[in-house]
């Protein structure tokens, strides 16, 4: 299981970004927890990226997951660099998807890494005192950084929300510098490479669907 999320309340007792890359049994036994986890400090502007030692916390509020047997199979590898539009690269790659299957909601779930360059991303601070109603707001509260090259993203998107409301595309990754958090986009197009390797989903499946739900906050 690897992908994007909120790391576990119960870990920290705050909402930081998680990077889910565990190994589970056929009964739920965790064999293996190799997941990181991004956090801010609230009295300055550093962060440290640490692992999950303890296999009896799960995630806080929201993952997005690719859940896989490990067996060996077909994957979509994709090379690029050079980015020419103002997409990043999952959206991208989301839109190749609609424009050709527009009907279809299609599942992807892999790793890609920034080869080159840099990438913005952005860690999560303490909770805000109040409600945060917009994109705006969303951005203002977050904390961001610029990462370089090589950074690893844990990535999971949708082609299509089949009205399931699914965040449609996320994304987090780490380094061996002890950077990390969600990845929006990289800030040195010319000089960018990627290197992806996605599988393609069986089923799309929505655990926990809110009765209420908005999309601020979900790029």
């Amino acid at each position: 299981m690897i992908g994007a999320g909120a790391a576990p309340w119960t870990f920290l007792s705050r909402i930081e970004q998680m990077m889910t890359n565990i190994l589970i049994d056929p009964q739920g036994q965790v064999l293996k927890q190799n997941t990181k986890i991004a956090r801010t400090f609230d009295d300055n502007n550093e962060y440290e990226v640490i692992n999950l030692p303890e296999t009896e916390h799960k995630m806080s509020i929201l993952s997005n997951l690719l859940m896989s047997e490990g067996r060996p199979g077909p994957v979509l590898a994709i090379k690029c660099k050079k980015r020419i539009g103002p997409d990043n690269f999952v959206t991208a790659l989301r839109k190749v998807l609609v424009e050709n299957y527009p009907k279809d909601s299609i599942g992807l779930g892999g790793t890609f890494v920034v080869q080159t360059g840099k990438v913005k991303v952005h860690i999560m601070p303490e909770l805000s005192s109040c409600p945060l109603t917009t994109d705006a707001q969303v951005e203002n509260w977050l904390k961001f950084f610029e990462i370089n090259a090589p950074f690893t993203c844990l990535s999971v998107l949708v082609s299509n929300d089949p009205g399931l409301d699914l965040r449609v595309e996320h994304s987090h990754g780490f380094n061996d510098r002890g950077d990390g958090g969600h990845y929006h986009y990289d800030t040195t197009p010319d000089e960018t490479e990627y290197l992806a390797y996605y599988s393609v989903a069986q089923h799309v499946c929505r655990i926990d669907r809110p009765v209420e739900s908005h999309q601020i906050g979900r790029d």
